[in-house]
């Protein structure tokens, strides 16, 4: 409703007054906005269905788009499989037959440190797997991350691993691993230990606590380890490169050295992680030993507590069998005083701990290091009051008729 008012001023009397003039009714406002809506242009209606009909189609079209990028991915993913897994063939047979040049070849060159470290292993490693197959690959455009299932030569419990393949020429060569697929980083103190490690191990990592552990207290039996106000760092490396000089260890991750089918790490792995704190802790204990003489006894250690001899120990034993002329006094000249020698010469000082330890009771590979640099002669006199006539005669016999330490396979 709306009111009209008139103003109007008297003639005579000048006075003001207002007059209602007329009243008018309106139509009610959502009356009128219905009646609108409801009379909505018959073009206007049909721009509506058709923009619906479009969205439809699109919705329909995108889930078609799904499924056909769904099916194409798994399909270029059994291709990458297969080419990998001939890939695979290739580094296999290069490795059993020793072939430096062939196995260089399927390596990505672009990772320099990571090459080298796979060469290396190479020459000195343990045999090539029996059998290995892939069992799955994903695919972020040339970069391939598969998972290999592996048995070894000596026919023990197979273990999977992770390894990394670049697509070069047509052609997948494998490549340094990329740790930001393992996951984020994370951290746990133990007793002794700081261990970082990515997401990947969560599952793992209790078991590497017990291993740690279980190492330490062993090797601390031998080596005499100093108490520590902190705990000792341990990073497991998952970029596959040499060990970092710092005051920690670093061990390449179980998801790239394997991991049997109770998700534990494997052989591989406990042998590294064996010998790398055996080498810290001789390094810290008894400083004035070579490092050439502190890798001998890591490998010692590494055999002692895992159960699995290296192949240079085996190598070696046959050598003695064959009868081979041998000399522990020139092998603890060369690691010991020039702190350099051939693989032999470092498996010969090698042996020297374990059947010093076999013979002379715990604390004896302790001993020996404790002794170095000093001649060999003045060396077993020192730690253990013998000749060295003596202690390479017994050695021999040891060597000969093989140990504990020396019957299983790397």
């Amino acid at each position: 409703m709306s009111v009209e008012l008139n103003w109007q001023e008297g003639e005579e009397t000048g006075d003001v007054r207002w007059e209602q003039l007329e009243t008018t009714v309106a139509q009610e406002p959502a009356r009128t906005i219905v009646n609108r809506t409801t009379r909505r242009p018959v073009r206007s209606r049909r721009v509506v269905q058709f923009l619906l009909a479009v969205l439809a189609g699109m919705l329909i079209g995108g889930a078609g788009l799904a499924v056909f990028v769904a099916v194409r991915s798994n399909e270029g993913s059994e291709l990458a499989r297969r080419d990998v897994e001939a890939s695979v063939a290739l580094l296999l047979d290069a490795q059993r037959s020793g072939d430096i040049r062939g196995y260089a070849q399927m390596l990505d060159g672009t990772a320099e440190i990571w090459r080298s470290r796979q060469i290396a292993e190479l020459r000195q490693g343990p045999p090539a797997p029996a059998h290995a197959s892939v069992q799955s690959v994903q695919l972020q455009g040339d970069l391939a991350m598969a998972n290999l299932l592996e048995t070894p030569a000596d026919g023990g419990e197979s273990t999977s691993r992770t390894a990394f393949f670049r697509l070069r020429n047509g052609q997948w060569l494998l490549t340094a691993p990329d740790p930001e697929q393992f996951g984020p980083v994370a951290e746990l103190v133990t007793s002794h230990f700081q261990i970082s490690y990515r997401e990947a191990d969560k599952s793992t990592i209790q078991a590497l606590v017990d291993l740690s552990e279980g190492f330490y207290v062993a090797l601390c039996g031998e080596l005499r380890c100093r108490e520590s106000e902190r705990p000792i760092p341990l990073v497991l490396d998952y970029a596959d490169t040499l060990p970092t000089a710092g005051d920690g260890l670093q061990v390449r991750s179980s998801q790239l050295s394997g991991l049997t089918s109770t998700n534990r790490p494997g052989p591989a792995f406990e042998q590294e992680l064996a010998a790398e704190m055996a080498s810290y802790l001789a390094a810290a204990g008894f400083t004035a030993a070579s490092p050439a003489l502190r890798t001998a006894a890591a490998t010692w250690a590494a055999s002692d507590l895992t159960g699995i001899t290296a192949a240079d120990t085996q190598a070696l034993r046959a050598a003695v069998r064959r009868g081979e002329d041998l000399s522990l006094e020139d092998a603890w000249q060369a690691i010991t005083v020039r702190n350099r020698g051939s693989l032999q010469e470092r498996a010969i000082v090698a042996s020297m701990f374990g059947y010093a330890q076999e013979i002379y009771g715990a604390g004896a590979a302790g001993r020996l290091l404790d002794a170095a640099p000093a001649e060999l002669p003045l060396a077993l006199r020192r730690s253990f009051d013998v000749s060295t006539g003596d202690f390479q005669a017994g050695w021999l016999t040891w060597m000969q008729a093989g140990s504990s330490d020396a019957d299983l396979p790397a």
